[in-house]
């Protein structure tokens, strides 16, 4: 039977991960080789990933007073013991680190979080996909989420692949956007807990979870697998191309499937994105 699960983390949540580390679990780690890259990647992390905190401001915050607020300290510790408990297959993307970093302290780090040192076994791409969700009841997790599902019913997605497997259900879980550190409530620790309400509603009946959500993906992803024991593959930027969505994103990677179907494909329409959409890596996601 073929069960491929797995956590990802991106560039940036990995780096900052492992920074975290460094900062918190090892005494003799000289912050003068990564303090710098760690506040810039930590202000991608409060206006790009989702993550938010209304107790700091980006703009003004230093970088001590970011690494020592509440939220972040708790995001990142359930980041590693989420990590720490998932028994199948983690991959982490790093960032350019210094030389004396990586080549002192990331076997240490593997070995902290319990997990090997390795890459995936099989290349997550379209196929990976399909193979994931054949003959499941499946939930996507992202915001892009109905329009997947309609790719999926109206047969479009059967068209763009000729290999697109049949399932039992698709489905999808919005979660809502919270870029640029703003969201509806005080944190997004407060947020993901009424995305897990949401997955409450629906986990029963379902075999299987693709998320695509930023830095909430690892959180949701934990909760899925601690309390229903489901299948998880959580994915970066391609899950639209994978789906028949067209963003910028998936034409830059993959511009010619997109040209040669591309009466297949779906836009975004402009009401699904959100404010201010543009400042978000040039509104690549859209």
């Amino acid at each position: 039977m073929f069960v491929y699960c797995m956590y990802r983390l991106g560039f940036t949540e990995s780096t900052l991960l492992f920074f975290f580390y460094l900062d918190n679990y090892c005494k003799n780690a000289n912050k003068q080789l990564y303090k710098a890259q760690q506040l810039k990647l930590l202000k991608w992390l409060y206006t790009t990933s989702g993550f938010y905190d209304k107790t700091i401001n980006i703009n003004t915050a230093s970088l001590n007073e970011i690494i020592s607020s509440q939220t972040y300290t708790n995001y990142f510790n359930l980041l590693i013991n989420s990590i720490k408990a998932y028994k199948k297959q983690i991959i982490l993307n790093f960032h350019k680190i210094k030389e004396e970093l990586s080549k002192n302290y990331m076997d240490l780090f593997y070995l902290f979080i319990k997990k090997p040192n390795s890459k995936p076994t099989h290349p997550v791409d379209s196929k990976y996909v399909f193979e994931f969700i054949k003959n499941k009841k499946v939930v996507i997790i992202n915001n892009l989420g109905i329009l997947m599902k309609q790719q999926y019913y109206n047969g479009n997605l059967q068209k763009i692949y000729s290999d697109f497997p049949v399932v039992r259900d698709l489905n999808f879980i919005n979660t809502g956007y919270t870029f640029l550190n703003n969201g509806p409530y005080k944190s997004i620790l407060e947020s993901v807990k009424h995305i897990y309400a949401k997955i409450d509603l629906i986990a029963p009946n379902t075999d299987s979870f693709i998320i695509s959500n930023g830095a909430y993906s690892v959180l949701i992803a934990n909760y899925i697998t601690q309390k229903y024991n489901k299948d998880v593959l959580i994915i970066g930027g391609n899950l639209p191309l994978y789906f028949g969505v067209k963003t910028q994103r998936s034409l830059a990677n993959n511009s010619r499937l997109l040209n040669e179907k591309k009466e297949f494909f779906v836009s975004v329409p402009q009401s699904m994105k959100p404010t201010n959409y543009q400042l978000i890596e040039n509104g690549c996601y859209w």
